[in-house]
């Protein structure tokens, strides 16, 4: 789990090796709220190999502290073999950060 994340030169590579070509759905649990709760998060995307993947996604406001959103993102086709994946930070919100993630998942 991350917690406010905050515009700065984050970089986190995981490595995922596929057996097979095809599609995969990202997953992804964040939230912006708490103090104030009314205001939304901000703005990231990702990257496979260095390469964007999904548009730009903005982290809701969800109402509280401890209340998290899981996001819809589409399916992105990746080829078989090693990737470097990474989750860039774009835009900040309150505080500048752009929000707190709970979890991250391919399937």
């Amino acid at each position: 789990m991350a917690k406010f994340l905050v515009l700065r030169k984050l970089q986190v590579n995981p490595l995922c090796k596929l057996n097979k070509t095809g599609n995969l759905r990202p997953g992804i649990k964040p939230r912006a709220g708490g103090y104030p709760p009314s205001v939304g998060g901000g703005v990231f995307h990702l990257n496979v190999d260095g390469k964007r993947i999904t548009e730009f996604i903005s982290v809701p406001e969800t109402g509280g502290y401890q209340t998290w959103q899981t996001l819809s993102i589409p399916d992105v086709r990746l080829p078989r073999g090693q990737h470097t994946l990474q989750m860039v930070m774009d835009s900040g919100g309150y505080y500048n950060a752009v929000g707190n993630f709970n979890w991250f998942s391919l399937n």
